[in-house]
């Protein structure tokens, strides 16, 4: 563990202490002066330990979940804008909230004062939003000063409105201290911070200067300079660190991956490549999959081919060769909307499109089109969610068309996706149509959680009661 590491993670422990220690605080106080708690007539042991044991439990599982130190909400190495204290003790709130709800399930508490709840998630708020304050902006400052404090040597090419500059000076309060600047041409706005006065050479700099920590540039510097720094800095008795300028140039989106000695830089999260989330997508699937096709299925099934036989009779289902997952080619199950030997299979429907007959344009309307699919989610071919499979020579056009669209093959197509709760669904009409699709599609692969999944399937259901205009 790095030493800003450490204070980052120590900083967060210190917070789930303290919120700990007023959360209990805050719950007997309440529980003690509450007119509306007979205390008087004794209390069980639902009041004494279950109920804050619970609401503990949802303040803890909040804060591992939850970065709560301002700078530090990266996902996937890119940064999000930090919430305000206001919602993230809200939040913090409504995890106790649901824990303590699943106590009263549990116990079947029926008893327990409407009042007393009314008044105790306002206050936990409060007295959480003040732990917040105390901590992080009065407690942690303080811990970090002195001796440890840590004073820091930049050396870098430093130019106009530095980025590294300005994310050290936000850092303060976790006692990194700007002590110094060692550029070849260091801009005038930073005249106060040009210690070229102690050498012409970093080592010598770093030898007069004696800093806490040392950061390079690895843009500016080679291997051998760099190897020499460390050095330098280490005889010092210096941290030594390696500000990585050139992924910072690509955006600052990379998670770093390291293993003996070897360090890569990774610009695509990928949660889906642990054999565990794809274990438990596959449980998911199945478990959305199986009640449907045994139950469901069926009946659409028989509904399905009485519309066949009195409009356009043909086979009950539609079978097309799709990409799925590493570019595999599979045969994917619709049921058939359209007339048979028509001799357009490759062109997108549109809206009046005379190839449809009149059930068919409400099958896919509302969606009935797709179920069949679930099959392929049984055989393993496509999953619940995911990218949307296209026809194979739309996919070539596609591709042709945004590159980022390649990303999809490393997804089981879904039968659903987050490109299709989001409104691009339908015909694909333009470039911009293609691209939205692409960036949703990308947006799944770095994001993907079980959550993530069941909010795209609740949605994909309101979506089947009352479809967006852009379904045909």
């Amino acid at each position: 563990m790095s030493f800003l590491h450490g204070r980052f993670r120590g900083i967060q422990s210190l917070y789930a202490l303290a919120s700990v220690i007023v959360v209990v605080a805050i719950y007997f106080a309440m529980l003690w002066f509450h007119p509306a708690v007979p205390v008087h007539w004794g209390i069980g042991w639902n009041y004494l330990v279950i109920y804050p044991g619970l609401m503990v439990g949802g303040s803890l599982i909040f804060c591992l979940k939850t970065s709560l130190l301002e700078g530090a909400h990266f996902q996937g190495g890119r940064r999000f804008s930090q919430p305000s204290p206001f919602l993230l003790t809200a939040r913090q709130t409504a995890y106790m909230a649901v824990t303590l709800l699943i106590g009263l399930v549990l116990t079947k508490d029926i008893q327990i004062s409407r009042l007393f709840l009314t008044g105790l998630l306002p206050s936990l708020w409060l007295g959480l939003l003040l732990t917040h304050s105390l901590v992080f902006r009065v407690a942690a400052p303080r811990l970090f000063q002195g001796v440890r404090s840590l004073r820091t040597l930049v050396i870098a090419n430093v130019t106009s409105h530095d980025p590294l500059l300005d994310w050290l000076r936000a850092h303060n309060h976790l006692g990194l201290e700007l002590a110094g600047v060692f550029s070849p041409r260091l801009p005038g706005e930073y005249a106060d911070l040009d210690v070229s006065r102690f050498g012409t050479r970093p080592e010598e700099v770093i030898a007069r200067l004696s800093p806490q920590v040392v950061i390079c540039s690895d843009a500016h510097l080679s291997r051998e300079e760099l190897v020499a720094i460390r050095v330098a800095a280490e005889s010092a008795g210096s941290r030594f660190a390696i500000h990585l300028d050139r992924i910072a140039g690509f955006g600052g989106g990379a998670s770093i991956y390291t293993d003996f000695g070897h360090a890569l830089a990774v610009f695509r999260r990928e949660p889906l490549e642990s054999p565990l989330s794809r274990l438990l997508k596959r449980i998911f699937d199945l478990a959305v999959a199986i009640p449907i096709v045994v139950t469901i299925l069926p009946v659409l099934m028989a509904v399905v081919w009485v519309f066949h036989r009195l409009q356009s009779p043909g086979p009950l289902f539609f079978r097309q060769q799709r990409r799925g997952v590493g570019g595999r080619i599979f045969l994917v199950y619709k049921f058939r909307t359209m007339h048979c030997n028509h001799k357009r299979e490759g062109d997108q429907a549109q809206a009046g499109d005379p190839r449809i007959f009149p059930a068919g344009h409400w099958m896919r309307k509302f969606s009935i089109d797709e179920f069949p699919q679930f099959l392929n989610v049984l055989a393993g071919e496509m999953s619940v969610v995911g990218p949307r499979p296209h026809y194979v020579d739309h996919d070539n056009d596609f591709e042709a068309v945004d590159p980022l669209y390649r990303f999809r093959k490393f997804l089981k197509p879904g039968v659903t996706g987050l490109a299709q709760v989001l409104g691009y669904r339908g015909l694909t009409r333009t470039r911009a149509d293609v691209r939205e699709r692409s960036y949703a599609d990308l947006e799944y692969l770095e994001n993907w959680s079980i959550r993530l999944d069941f909010v795209i399937l609740m949605k994909t259901a309101w979506q089947v009661i009352r479809p967006p205009k852009s379904a045909l």
